[in-house]
């Protein structure tokens, strides 16, 4: 099937559409339908709000992978953020530390979202540096969660897949902190260079 539109613009109150439709292959050389359409001023006024819309929201589509991903690890880090103010909702009475990663997480949260709509190559390099941070609180969180028996956290999720009379402790996770090196290197990923436009994207 072959289709050949020509749209003709008549100045004033309406628009015509001719459209001729010639289809191949039937007995006699086949046959040609030929419609017109008008439209009112109110179909052009739909039309002309539908492309605006439509320009307004093109920007979405340029959105990059690594882009993307640094607006869910902004989501990530706010989850992070309130499970962990439960865990340590007694702790931070006794020990100041426990403060750390709640307000890493929320730093993160503000910082990652915020990157999302400036992302050039300046903020991504600071990301970088905020990610990198990510495995210093990780760390510091698996030392202290183990009380400096790294031992320990291998051995404790082991035996409990082997031994079905564990009993659980009311110790902090073990190996809870190093969500943050997780998260960390994928956030260090998506601002890497090589992942990117080199000239960054803009809005």
């Amino acid at each position: 099937m072959t289709l050949v539109s020509n749209l003709y613009w008549n100045c004033g109150w309406q628009r015509e559409l001719h459209c001729s439709c010639k289809m191949l292959g039937t007995p006699g050389g086949g046959r040609k339908i030929t419609g017109i359409f008008a439209f009112r001023p109110v179909s052009r006024w739909i039309m002309e709000l539908s492309i605006h819309k439509s320009v307004n929201h093109s920007w979405l589509a340029r959105w990059s992978l690594p882009r993307v991903l640094m607006l869910l690890l902004g989501g990530a880090f706010v989850g992070l953020m309130m499970d962990i103010r439960v865990e340590h909702v007694d702790v931070v009475h006794r020990r100041s530390v426990a403060w750390l990663p709640i307000l890493y997480c929320g730093l993160m949260a503000v910082a990652s979202v915020g990157a999302t709509f400036v992302w050039n190559s300046r903020a991504r390099r600071l990301m970088i540096v905020l990610f990198l941070l990510a495995f210093l609180v990780g760390g510091t969180g698996f030392f202290l969660h183990n009380q400096g028996h790294i031992g320990e956290a291998i051995t404790g999720p082991v035996h409990a897949w082997i031994d079905p009379k564990m009993s659980h402790s009311d110790s902090p996770p073990q190996l809870a902190p190093l969500s943050f090196a997780g998260l960390g290197m994928i956030g260090i990923l998506a601002s890497l260079r090589r992942f990117n436009e080199p000239a960054g994207e803009r809005i």
